[in-house]
């Protein structure tokens, strides 16, 4: 679809989006008369069957897998839980212009995981927007909202559950990205992300999350490489935490501390056969919680006398997929994650996660799939809570999705 011919000086938001362009293309000549309009996305509904629940005050455990939101032993809000969601379901708006050099893309894409009051369901659904990207790109530029460059989405496993294994990174974020070619398949990609910290209180589990005090964005580096046997990401990513409140109304004591931390991640997607391939991610740091299963470990703890005490994370994940004929697949993703958290943390503080994805997908016809998946999880934590220092959950979800 073409975009009409508007000069820059029809109206005010056009003289701006023409005045941005320009400093973005350094000068270059801007065809809009020529910009390509892409309109896309699927639907997707799931049907979930849980054999326990928790007590959460909203049901996004019960939408996708949140490792924080398993239940203990003991501790289940309801058993044999049935629900269905479409809040996977996406559409994307995309549009390329060409300049005189590289082309200008911007894409904007919403879903509808946000709004999670599940009494809406009674009478008109549970399905509000949230803004999954908002970017424009300019050559090796990139300004906006979108994968995290510290996340390789490429080798993601192939989940019906909305984010898949407990042990995977998993981030979009506003950001600043310059990617550079390294070779003819390979690439740099160096960006200043918008930094968050959370926290744990150490000796009461209080969490605390709130970006307000960051003072310093998140410095991340990816090098990204395209094989015959596949391709693959090393990354890593520093980081300052920080936290500086005079008075909280969260925590007992005051608060002035800043501290750096850094982590790694390792990629790969490696093709086995004609069609199959192994996929994993490896990721270790003592700044990662943020990125980390949804963040079920804190980036660091508050100690007594307000400073902050980094602790080390790791987890990562292996997925096999395997195609039983030129449309249906199956995958297999085993999970783990893990945080060495101080010695005299509060007994509650998440220590350990694990999950098993088992599926079968199957394409009826182009761009309609449809699909059942077992999930098995579990989370480990410091010391007891009535008793009880784990609990699990069993998921069966089927799921069909059309895409347009």
């Amino acid at each position: 679809m073409k975009h009409p011919n508007k000069p820059c000086t029809t109206r005010p938001t056009r003289l701006m989006a023409c005045i941005a362009a320009g400093l973005l293309a350094g000068g270059s000549t801007v065809a809009w008369s020529q910009t390509e309009i892409d309109f896309g996305g699927y639907v997707k509904m799931d049907a979930m069957f849980t054999d326990r629940t928790n007590d959460a005050a909203d049901d996004a455990s019960e939408t996708f897998l949140v490792p924080a939101l398993i239940p203990l032993d003991g501790q289940e809000d309801t058993r044999n839980v049935t629900r269905y969601s479409v809040r996977e379901s996406r559409f994307y708006l995309r549009t390329r212009t060409p300049t005189d050099g590289d082309d200008l893309i911007t894409h904007i894409e919403l879903d509808f995981m946000d709004s999670r009051e599940l009494n809406r369901n009674r009478l008109v659904g549970n399905q509000a927007p949230r803004l999954r990207h908002a970017f424009v790109s300019l050559g090796p530029w990139t300004a906006g909202q979108t994968w995290g460059t510290f996340y390789n989405v490429t080798t993601k496993p192939e989940t019906l559950d909305f984010v898949g294994p407990v042990g995977t990174l998993f981030n979009r974020n506003i950001q600043i990205r310059y990617t550079r070619p390294m070779g003819e398949s390979d690439n740099l990609m160096l960006s200043l992300e918008q930094p968050f910290t959370t926290l744990t209180v150490e000796d009461s589990g209080t969490n605390v999350r709130s970006g307000r005090d960051d003072r310093w964005p998140d410095i991340v580096a990816r090098y990204n490489v395209h094989r015959d046997w596949g391709h693959g990401s090393v990354a890593g990513i520093v980081r300052n935490l920080r936290a500086e409140r005079s008075t909280s109304d969260d925590i007992d004591p005051d608060i002035d501390d800043d501290v750096w931390g850094a982590a790694l991640s390792l990629t790969g997607l490696v093709k086995i056969g004609a069609s199959d391939d192994l996929r994993f991610q490896l990721n270790y740091g003592n700044a990662i919680g943020r990125y980390l299963g949804l963040n079920v470990f804190p980036d660091a703890f508050i100690e007594a006398d307000g400073t902050l005490d980094t602790l080390e994370a790791y987890g990562g994940y292996v997925a096999y997929r395997h195609w039983w004929n030129q449309n249906t697949r199956s995958n297999a993703v085993v999970s783990y994650a893990a945080a060495d958290n101080p010695g005299d943390a509060y007994a509650g503080v998440n220590q350990e996660v694990q999950s098993v994805h088992l599926n079968l997908l199957h394409d009826v016809m182009d761009n309609v799939m449809v699909g059942l998946e077992y999930i098995w999880a579990e989370r480990s934590i410091e010391g007891r809570i009535n008793g009880q220092g784990s609990g699990d959950i069993n998921r069966v979800q089927g799921s069909v999705r059309v895409s347009f």
